[in-house]
């Protein structure tokens, strides 16, 4: 007879989390999109009392911006990186880059409160829940570049702040891609301090596939929100901020801007996603 192992207090916790993160694989488009080849079934996290942390501020300036590059690991594309930066300086801002191991969840936590009047998030994400709640429920989970592990941040999993989550690489599976922590929209909801009327611009798949993320920045102090609201590809999504900030730093409106983005490049050829703006 083979003895039955038993199971220590110590294995408990990992093996119940293992248990609450599982992730179910989708087929999606064959494209180079910047989702996440697994759907996060995870409980929807409940707003919390928010946390305090010792964050830093945004550089000096009369008006800052932040670029938050998630995917300057899987995607980098500096030559965007610098343009960006070029074309907000010239136009009087003072920029902030965070990118490889910058992109934490104390990050996420921190950065309504650190001063920015731009913030572009350039990352992956992926979809909560498509398989048990209606499409107009959804919301995005935005990744980290942390990479996962059972036994990090072990509170925030069981409460849903933070998931283990895959992004779509080109030729590989998703066995042989890098699992990485990626946030709810609980964190901000979480967050201490508020946006100052931030212009929140992020550059992802799903990011605008309903209004659930955008309300959060919204009320949290944020006065447009722009998002994808389906799969994008990385070349088109990157053009598609270019042009958007060339518009913003002449002086249009982020509605305009998102208007003329559309009116000039179209939705991605591949999934048909568009970028809209939440205000």
């Amino acid at each position: 007879m083979v003895k039955k192992k038993k199971t220590s207090k110590k294995d408990r916790p990992v093996k119940r989390v293992r248990r609450r993160l599982f992730l179910v694989a989708l087929i999606l488009l064959g494209v180079a999109s910047v989702g996440a080849t697994f759907w996060l079934l995870y409980p929807r996290p409940s707003s919390e009392v928010p946390i305090s942390l010792n964050c830093p501020q945004a550089s000096n300036g009369e008006k800052v911006a932040a670029i938050i590059d998630g995917l300057s690991i899987d995607f980098p594309n500096q030559e965007l990186i610098d343009e960006l930066k070029s074309l907000l300086s010239s136009n009087g801002y003072v920029v902030d880059v965070f990118q490889g191991s910058d992109v934490t969840l104390n990050l996420y936590r921190c950065i309504p409160s650190m001063g920015y009047d731009l913030i572009i998030f350039r990352i992956h994400s992926a979809i909560f829940n498509p398989q048990l709640v209606p499409k107009e429920e959804l919301f995005p989970a935005f990744f980290t570049t942390e990479e996962y592990s059972m036994e990090k941040y072990l509170n925030e999993q069981f409460s849903g702040l933070v998931v283990p989550a895959v992004p779509i690489t080109p030729g590989l599976s998703s066995t042989e891609t890098t699992q990485y922590f990626a946030v709810t929209p609980g964190v901000f909801v979480q967050a201490s301090g508020r946006f100052k009327n931030t212009v929140i611009i992020v550059s992802s798949c799903f990011s605008a596939i309903t209004d659930k993320a955008a309300k959060v920045f919204l009320e949290k102090g944020a006065s447009a929100y722009i998002g994808w609201n389906d799969l994008v590809s990385v070349e088109h999504m990157d053009r598609a901020t270019l042009l958007l900030i060339q518009e913003i730093v002449k002086g249009t409106s982020p509605y305009d801007a998102v208007s003329k983005v559309n009116t000039t490049l179209g939705p991605d050829p591949n999934s048909g996603g568009r970028l809209l703006i939440f205000r």
